[in-house]
């Protein structure tokens, strides 16, 4: 009951009137996000997990087995030495490992552990929660569920075996939008770590004899365009800063007296909470370069969405065609209504317990309903975040 709690506690947080409800679909894309981050969670590795299994993690280290990185454990770091603490442990120094293991029993967190080695032959410094929690670790490995992505990935895969281990061309055929054409398609395979680290829009990746072409791919339904803390750092740090000081129309953030690092968005007007904040017209998003790079990535993935099951793939002659719900590759394919627009909104894992994301402007509910409260800023109107 513990671990449901939590869930239900921290989904009506993250609610904009702080009532869970199973039939409101804004809500419920809020729990399925929440339910991934957990999955994802339990993927990893952690100090905890260690302290649990310290032998199996001491074992695959002084063996030099590389271990898994990545939320889908794609890319592969071999682990040179690990530093807890002041104390430093060398792969090559088998005899230690009793030393290794009361060192990861000690440790009091897992900010005071490092990893440095090779990822991927790059010389590389990580901490646990980037290991991926393989079966040799204690984890649950396929068993966890086939993301969409890797549905997809199996999918083209599995067409080039069946094609004699041939090139195919992947085509995904849409409702919605154009055609998006792929030939001589050899491999498909997910993003990987690099890939999110270097801030890639993209999934996936196919791997074709002319170019790689990255696809980024959404489940049907609710979606985000970007995590934007960093491009936008200045406007949330505005925010934050005007918003203590009360200098924003209808808004102040004050401390939530259970959680102080959490700042509650409130009405001063009636004193409640806003579940959401919309910053409409900010400036930098009428910039189409700008625009590209959040919808797209510095990668130039194209869009597709859909939450694939077995029969919207069908290999024919080569030809790998998949349905589709709606495809966008370029941004002459966006409507106004697809529009990146500011959503700020309660999450208690974020700093300042504030999750910071561009959305699809058809996805902001200017006027919720249920009693919720959301606050639309004008950008233009409001000299505190200029």
């Amino acid at each position: 009951m513990e671990v449901i709690d939590k869930i239900l506690n921290e989904w009506s947080f993250r609610c904009h009137d702080g009532i869970v409800d199973m039939n409101d679909p804004i809500k419920l894309s809020i729990l399925q996000e929440m339910i991934q981050e957990y999955e994802l969670e339990e993927a990893m590795l952690s100090l905890k997990s260690i302290k649990k299994r310290p032998d199996e993690f001491s074992d695959k280290f002084y063996k030099n087995d590389p271990f898994k990185i990545g939320i889908k454990g794609e890319d592969k770091f071999i682990i040179d030495y690990v530093v807890i603490g002041d104390e430093i442990f060398k792969a090559e120094n088998k005899e230690e490992k009793s030393n290794l293991v009361g060192a990861f029993r000690d440790a009091a967190s897992a900010r005071d552990i490092k990893l440095v080695g090779k990822l991927n032959g790059q010389e590389t410094t990580l901490n646990i929660g980037a290991i991926y929690k393989s079966d040799d670790l204690g984890g649950q490995g396929s068993s966890r569920g086939v993301s969409n992505e890797i549905e997809l990935v199996n999918a083209i895969n599995n067409a080039i075996e069946q094609n004699d281990n041939i090139p195919v061309t992947v085509k995904f055929i849409a409702k919605e939008g154009p055609e998006i054409i792929i030939t001589e398609v050899k491999k498909a395979e997910g993003i990987g770590y690099k890939g999110r680290k270097e801030k890639k829009k993209g999934d996936i990746v196919l791997y074709s004899a002319s170019s790689d072409q990255s696809i980024s791919v959404k489940k049907d339904g609710i979606y985000w365009w970007s995590s934007e803390r960093q491009q936008f750092s200045n406007l949330l740090t505005k925010f934050i800063e005007q918003g203590k000081a009360g200098n924003i129309d209808n808004l102040i953030l004050k401390e939530n007296p259970l959680q102080p690092y959490v700042l509650d968005m409130i009405d001063p007007r009636d004193n409640r909470r806003y579940g959401v904040v919309l910053i409409k017209n900010y400036s930098l998003l009428n910039d189409e370069e700008i625009t590209k790079q959040i919808v797209f990535g510095p990668d130039e993935a194209k869009i597709v969405q859909r939450s694939f099951s077995g029969s919207d793939f069908n290999l024919q002659n080569g030809i790998l065609s998949i349905n589709t719900t709606r495809n966008i590759d370029n941004i002459n394919n966006l409507t106004e209504e697809d529009k990146p627009i500011i959503w700020l909104a309660r999450h208690e894992n974020q700093k300042y317990g504030i999750d910071f994301r561009t959305i699809p402007y058809k996805q902001a509910k200017f006027e919720p309903k249920r009693g919720g409260k959301t606050l639309v800023i004008d950008y233009n109107n409001t000299p505190a975040l200029q």
